[in-house]
């Protein structure tokens, strides 16, 4: 629920950092939970961010970053708008008095675009193997699975799926969706809403996924989990 309403806030132009807040008792933010999901928000959009729990008190945040900005170099820069912070480079917390967190918005903002030089880096994305569409297959699922369990330290192998169709196109739910990458292998695309029209518009593109099983009602068919996307190169 906190992930959603925090993903909700932020829109789909995030700031260079991105700063929300909500009240601990009327809304639900604790702050044993603000760095969770200050953590999910920046994987989401790849920017800082704070979570600032707000009560009678003031507000106390968690702070998550991004590996070309360093969380307390911001704070550093922000320190006259706080009574304390500490941390290191990825992750961060702090306390601000509550009529100064609108102008903390403003100066971590600033702090963050001069720490990139004015322009915020794009994530990264790697990728273990490529592979066609039609290679996708169960047999290529058993193979990769050798190498399992899969977790921290061995994440699930990422393919990267070239000269690949999104077929047969439904949307489920709050923008989830469903459909064909290949006659063997469906795909799932989770809260996707805003890549809708990249989705359908018919083009080839090239995809970042993990090989899974789905099992429904009994039945088990091989799926994409897709982890990103872009038009063909």
């Amino acid at each position: 629920r906190w992930v959603r309403i925090a993903e909700q806030k932020v829109g789909s132009d995030p700031p260079a950092f991105i700063v929300l807040d909500g009240d601990e008792e009327k809304e639900g933010w604790h702050r044993g939970v603000v760095g969770i999901v200050a953590a999910r928000i920046r994987d989401k959009f790849y920017r800082p961010t704070a979570l600032i729990a707000r009560s009678k008190d003031g507000g106390t945040a968690s702070v998550r970053s991004i590996k070309e900005v360093h969380a307390v170099k911001t704070l550093d820069m922000s320190k006259d708008l706080l009574t304390r912070y500490g941390g290191h480079p990825a992750a961060a917390g702090f306390s601000v008095p509550l009529e100064n967190i609108e102008a903390l918005k403003t100066r971590l903002n600033e702090a963050a675009l001069t720490l990139v030089g004015g322009k915020m880096p794009i994530q990264e994305r790697s990728y273990d193997a490529e592979i066609e569409p039609q290679k996708l297959t169960k047999k290529l699922l058993s193979s990769l699975r050798k190498i399992a369990p899969f977790g921290k330290g061995n994440p699930s192998p990422i393919l990267m799926v070239k000269n690949a169709f999104f077929l047969r196109i439904r949307k489920v739910g709050d923008g989830h969706f469903f459909g064909e990458l290949a006659p063997n292998c469906q795909f799932v695309w989770w809260n996707a809403q805003k890549y809708e029209d990249f989705i359908r518009s018919e083009n080839p593109v090239e995809i970042l996924g993990s090989l899974e099983i789905n099992e429904y009602r009994g039945q088990k068919t091989l799926r994409l989990n897709v982890r990103d996307a872009r038009r063909q190169l």
